[in-house]
């Protein structure tokens, strides 16, 4: 496979359809535009500055809440949304805190924020402190901040393929798909493919047929049948009791148990 045309299918996943002309088709507020590289990868910065200004107002109001002070009477708080609220503060903390040393669109906004400190205060408080309606409204806060970041890696990911796409290699270029194969250990089979692990029916019914003839082959089936259809007499098939695969009583195993023991060999 060529990696023009991975690049093709993996953007296509994202509803840009990649031209061969250095052009390509995307939608654009519910219709089906088209733009060059260029002009594409410009529509890309402009989501992603009006996400970062949306994230940037999630933050002011995540720290407005947090400041609030509950004033009213301490009423019984659900054990569930309660957990729910000490969870999205960690998670919030834990992401603003990468976010500051880490990422290219989100350091400037949060060092210019006080939100961190705003989440390393709430973490301690008492949930009683906080009021009931910032109880319930910061998982939601919480799970807009993680698509905000989502989205914008996923459009840096776009960026970083458009501008992939106007080099000269790229047409030329052979991209080698890697499948591993003979894997042992605990984790075998895990990363092969599809058909490595199920198969169509059809594609084993002739030899798992040709098993079940052996099988009812077999002398044990067959052995004492020969004239079953030829004699007057219903004909006796033949049976091998193996005594060992009797069941027997556990507490009397000293004298029903047919396995052989050591204690065979002694005399008392």
């Amino acid at each position: 496979m060529k990696t023009w045309d991975l690049l093709r299918k993996e953007l296509s996943i994202y509803d840009i359809e990649l031209r061969d002309d250095g052009t390509c088709f995307c939608v654009l507020d519910g219709k089906r535009r088209h733009f060059t590289i260029d002009k594409k990868i410009q529509v890309i910065k402009e989501e992603l500055k009006d996400n970062c200004l949306l994230f940037k107002d999630i933050l002011k109001e995540i720290s407005e809440i947090l400041s609030l002070n509950n004033t009213q009477i301490k009423l019984a708080i659900d054990i569930k949304i309660s957990k729910l609220f000490a969870k999205s503060i960690e998670d919030m903390l834990k992401l603003a805190s990468f976010l500051k040393y880490e990422s290219v669109f989100f350091s400037n906004i949060l060092n210019e924020s006080k939100v961190i400190s705003f989440l390393e205060i709430a973490i301690t408080k008492d949930i009683y402190d906080f009021p009931y309606s910032s109880i319930c409204s910061i998982p939601d806060y919480k799970i807009a901040l993680d698509w905000i970041v989502r989205r914008n890696n996923i459009l840096i990911y776009l960026i970083r393929l458009l501008k992939f796409s106007k080099t000269e290699e790229v047409k030329t270029e052979s991209t080698t798909v890697k499948m591993a194969r003979g894997i042992s250990g605990p984790w075998a089979n895990l990363d092969l493919p599809m058909q490595e692990r199920v198969w169509e029916w059809d594609d084993i019914e002739e030899e798992m047929r040709g098993r079940d003839r052996d099988i009812r082959k077999q002398r044990r089936y067959r052995q004492g049948f020969e004239n079953y259809n030829n004699s007057p007499s219903v004909g006796e098939g033949y049976f091998w009791r193996e005594i060992r695969n009797e069941p027997f009583s556990w507490y009397d195993r000293a004298s029903e148990d047919p396995y052989p023991h050591r204690s065979v060999l002694t005399n008392y």
